[in-house]
């Protein structure tokens, strides 16, 4: 709903006041989009390509990322966007890194599609906001389609790839219809990267299901797990566990409406050739079939357990502002 207001909202379309003009050497209509909107973030972005495509517009977005300290495209923006083109067998103006304008322009006329694409950041940049960018559009090809995403499974400012993986997209699966599976090939670390992640995406032939909760239920459980990474000890991990669970309990002594929460929190370690890292992931499950996540990544200078406590006022903090626009 977010994402649908922010475009509606930045957007003017050029078809509304002059229904003759388009896109020069298109038929489509132009619809520009101010990239300073709200946040002013690259969110806007995201949204604003895939619409171009699932709804046939060119689009011409200025401004881009103005709200953020360094503004304009950085890779992982160019890297998803030239996804979108490569996709939609679309044309691109202005797809630089530190460009704050561009112009893209979908085909009219698809030729056959391509089981496979790839798209590489090349630094740490989150594959999560990859996967945000092309998943509205792949869903809508005409055959499966693997998209070999590289870049960040676990960067700082964005999701982890566990919450596409293990939050997302199954909550999507399950209250939408779509059919999307992603698969970890290799985890990228801060400030190297170099991960690997595989996404098979199967077409929404008869469209997505609408996504009806009206009830946000009691909450049901918390489960999650606290992963170290390359030469850090699995005691790191061990010990975001106890930070989260004894945050968690706190709350719970607090809260009579949450005596009864399951707590299942693991903790475990990854081999890596040349990172190290830690994360902790949480997911807490309403008893209607709804899904928050929160996470934290591990800090130099901070105590593990501060790391896992932080993840839990944050999935407690959403939690409490559900709770208060119930």
């Amino acid at each position: 709903l977010c994402a649908h207001f922010s475009m509606s909202s930045a957007c003017t379309s050029s078809s509304r006041t002059d229904p003759k003009k388009a896109k020069e050497g298109s038929n489509l209509p132009e619809v520009k989009v101010d990239g300073s909107f709200m946040e002013g973030g690259g969110q806007i972005l995201r949204n604003s390509i895939a619409y171009a495509v699932l709804l046939g517009f060119a689009m011409e977005i200025d401004s881009i990322r103005a709200g953020r300290s360094k503004p304009g495209l950085r890779a992982q923006h160019l890297a998803g966007i030239q996804l979108v083109t490569d996709i939609s067998q679309g044309m691109l103006v202005g797809g630089e890194v530190q460009s704050t304008s561009i112009k893209f322009t979908p085909s009219e006329k698809k030729g056959p599609c391509k089981p496979t694409y790839t798209a590489d950041t090349k630094t740490a940049g989150s594959i999560c906001l990859l996967i945000q960018t092309a998943l509205p559009v792949t869903l809508f090809q005409r055959i499966p389609t693997e998209l070999v995403l590289k870049g960040g499974t676990n960067a700082a400012n964005a999701p982890l790839i566990e919450f596409s993986k293990d939050a997302l997209l199954p909550f999507l699966r399950k209250h939408a219809g779509i059919k999307a599976e992603t698969r970890l090939v290799r985890r990228g670390l801060f400030p190297k990267g170099g991960g690997e992640v595989r996404l098979v995406t199967t077409p929404a032939k008869d469209g997505i299901k609408p996504i009806v909760l009206t009830e946000r239920g009691r909450l049901e459980s918390i489960t999650g797990c606290a992963t170290v990474v390359g030469r850090l000890p699995l005691k790191m991990a061990e010990e975001m566990v106890e930070g989260a669970v004894k945050y968690i309990k706190f709350y719970q002594s607090s809260s009579s409406e949450s005596k009864d929460i399951k707590i299942n929190i693991t903790a475990k370690r990854e081999e890596h050739p040349h990172s190290s890292g830690s994360f902790i992931m949480l997911y807490a499950k309403t008893t209607e079939g709804c899904v928050l996540a929160a996470s934290a990544l591990g800090q130099k200078g901070t105590k593990a357990a501060s790391t896992g406590r932080r993840a839990a006022e944050q999935m407690i903090r959403e939690w409490k502002v559900c709770d208060a626009e119930v």
